[in-house]
């Protein structure tokens, strides 16, 4: 008898082992990403951190995208302003408790990329989300964009719009971001504008404010170019870019904006922005906040996105058909068209534009004689 009941014993044991071990195979199968402690997906909570600064057209996407998620998606959200002057030490620790306090931290500026990537080693269980940038940690899920090729949407709005075959760049910083902005915004303004590529890719008419903010100092370059004869400039350098739409009125030329559709955001210079090269951002941001929800969401620098028009992440502004030539749009939506089937790889790399074919060039005596009658 005292062997068959310490028989029954081990069984026992023996069942409450397997059944331990199959709760623990089942958690293991609902894909739910790294550090999701809550299981059962209820109360689940998102923040964005950000720069403080209200005047970032860039920063008010992000916002906007991180807000839809919680009135749609039934999250709880937060969004965490930091000064551009707070102290390492000081950024790290609120990174740390927004971690701590959060499924989700989705970080909007390159400037922070060194804190998130001290807080996702200190965090390992914890989930971060960077946007514009890359942070190879396995608990850090990177965004990048296709900046090439929403600029040469814009370029070929300028090359075919100008009537002086001259157009501007004024771009934030000279760095790989920077160039890709330029290098797409030439191959656009290749496609239709010889003249006014050439200009371009030799720097005549480029310039960079090395600032996101400050506002006269793109004003003063816009000035110099409009003076040069340019009649369009394409900002792509943030907050600043409002002393380009200044400058244009003044001077009575004409602008693209970037980010957000810029006619809308900045009204009293609506008549001087033909275009704006929308970013989508604001959607991108909801996707990873939904991928949190659904279980889906992967990190690590083999699960980086980078985000095209095939994707989804650029636009031209509503406003461009009414601003622009029947022969222009019709240009736009033929690259709109081939960008979205991937049909061809825009140049990130200034050299790179000089190979980049003109793909217009078999329909360009028809089109060449409308633009000419344009002008």
């Amino acid at each position: 008898m005292e062997r068959i009941k310490g028989n029954k014993e081990i069984v026992v044991l023996l069942l409450i082992v397997m059944c331990f071990y199959v709760l623990m195979f089942l958690g293991g199968c609902t894909n739910k990403s790294v550090g999701d402690r809550n299981f059962f997906n209820s109360d689940l909570k998102v923040a964005l951190i950000c720069e403080n600064n209200e005047n970032e057209p860039f920063l008010e996407i992000g916002k906007k995208g991180v807000i839809k998620a919680g009135k749609e998606l039934g999250m709880k959200t937060e969004i965490v302003l930091l000064n551009l002057d707070e102290k390492p030490e000081v950024i790290n620790k609120i990174m740390n408790q927004t971690a701590l306090d959060n499924n989700l931290v989705i970080v909007l500026g390159n400037w922070l990329k060194e804190s998130v990537k001290v807080s996702a080693r200190q965090l390992k269980s914890r989930n971060f989300a960077v946007v514009d940038s890359v942070v190879a940690e396995g608990n850090v899920k990177s965004v990048l964009y296709k900046s090439e090729e929403g600029a040469l949407l814009m370029g070929i709005i300028a090359g075919g719009q100008t009537k002086s075959n001259k157009v501007g760049f004024i771009g934030g910083l000279n760095d790989t971001n920077g160039v890709r902005f330029l290098s797409g915004y030439a191959a656009g303004v290749k496609t239709n504008n010889m003249q006014a590529y050439e200009t371009l890719v030799d720097y005549s008419y480029v310039r960079y404010t090395e600032d996101f903010k400050d506002e006269k100092k793109a004003y003063e370059k816009a000035k110099e170019l409009y003076a040069s004869g340019c009649d369009i400039i394409f900002e792509a350098c943030g907050a600043a870019g409002e002393g380009v739409f200044k400058a244009a009125k003044e001077s009575g030329n004409k602008a693209i904006g970037v980010d957000v559709d810029c006619a809308e955001y900045y009204p009293e210079y609506k008549d001087v922005i033909i275009s704006s090269m929308v970013k989508n951002m604001d959607k991108n941001i909801f996707d990873i906040c939904a991928e949190i929800k659904d279980g889906k969401f992967k990190s690590g620098i083999k699960n980086l996105k980078e985000l095209g028009i095939s994707e989804g992440a650029f636009n031209y502004s509503k406003e461009t058909k009414n601003n622009v030539s029947e022969n222009t749009f019709g240009t736009l939506n033929d690259y709109m068209k081939k960008l979205k089937n991937k049909e061809i790889e825009v140049p990130q790399r200034v050299f790179e534009v000089l190979e980049f074919k003109e793909e217009t060039e078999g329909q360009s005596e028809e089109q060449h004689k409308s633009k000419a009658k344009e002008q």
